[in-house]
């Protein structure tokens, strides 16, 4: 007779003589540990079992003495069909590592602006560096839940400010090396607070010592020689969201993705396969994919997540609802 369990949010295993009946959220490499619990049949109510993580590629189980387990491991590769019946999910963090991750597997930064403390002498986030003019308003967006926050330069054409995270100016955490299996995930959710105002904003990944003035350009139609990888509004048609890349000492290179809305979020997102592309997301759709071989991509240079905001002919405000990184080791 078959017994019926349930994992963590409702997942459905069959262990021994049990077989898949759901999906696994998170698989092999990233360690991890489920916890079975009986159902609610009568004679499994108060039955529970532990599966646990090891190193052999088979997940090891500790049994309940009540409950009757025919065989001490789990097979993934055979047992339980990984390649068919486990997955992890679509979109754009489908096969991230989660939080509760190994750590010598990826390192990961996330910030939901949530009691968010800033360093008194220059009014930025603790661990960014702040580039720019001197003068710029720090804000949280009232009536919302959860921790939003908005970043506005000094009134006045061509004022600005960058921040970029790393207080050393030196720091740097992810690169795009072909071939290197180390994938990454960068996302910004943001709004803005006019689509008709001519300013400029900048949220993605740059060099080391970005954070510095006229990142982008006071014509507002260029960004200073850095290597960089994100997605940009420029003055001319502040509606409108691009992706951009460039290679220092070359030129860069832009797509229209997305047309922005006032007060409207969206998530952009950068994603390393860990071989040979990167590809851009807009609300958790690939919006367009580039080859790291592509001439004027930045592949194995050095980049640090970075956030600019610049004023043309009116102010420009950025509202950032959360930052998350993610990148394996």
């Amino acid at each position: 007779m078959k017994k019926l369990f349930f994992i963590l949010g409702c997942v459905v295993i069959l262990v021994g003589l049990y077989t898949v009946k759901d999906t696994i959220a998170q698989v092999a490499p990233y360690f991890y540990d489920i916890f079975i619990y009986g159902s609610s049949k009568a004679q499994f109510r108060d039955s529970a079992i532990y599966i646990n993580s090891s190193t052999d590629g088979q997940l090891d189980i500790d049994a309940d003495t009540e409950i009757e387990i025919t065989t001490t491991t789990v097979d993934m590769n055979a047992a339980l069909n990984v390649s068919s019946e486990i997955v992890q999910g679509t979109g754009f963090w489908a096969d991230c590592p989660l939080p509760q991750s190994n750590p010598s597997g990826s390192y990961q930064y996330f910030t939901d602006f949530v009691g968010q403390p800033l360093v008194a002498t220059t009014n930025a986030l603790e661990g960014w560096l702040v580039g720019g003019d001197a003068s710029y308003v720090v804000a949280s967006t009232a009536g919302t839940l959860g921790g939003i926050i908005t970043l506005t330069p000094a009134t006045g054409s061509n004022n600005e400010v960058e921040w970029q995270m790393g207080e050393l100016n030196t720091d740097t955490y992810l690169e795009y090396t072909a071939s290197s299996g180390l994938k990454s995930w960068v996302e910004y959710r943001f709004t803005t607070d006019a689509v008709t105002d001519a300013g400029n904003i900048f949220l993605g990944l740059a060099e080391e010592a970005s954070a510095a003035a006229d990142f982008i350009n006071d014509t507002g139609a260029d960004i200073a020689d850095k290597d960089v990888v994100g997605f940009i509004v420029l003055e001319a048609s502040p509606q409108l969201l691009l992706r951009i890349f460039q290679t220092a000492g070359g030129a860069f290179d832009t797509t229209t993705v997305a047309t922005l809305v006032a007060g409207t979020y969206v998530t952009a997102g950068i994603y390393f396969n860990g071989v040979s592309s990167v590809s851009f997301y807009v609300n958790g759709t690939s919006v367009g994919t580039t080859a790291t071989t592509t001439t004027l991509f930045p592949d194995t240079e050095e980049l640090s997540p970075l956030i600019a905001v610049k004023n043309g002919a009116a102010d420009k405000t950025v509202s950032i609802d959360w930052i998350k990184m993610v990148v394996q080791r």
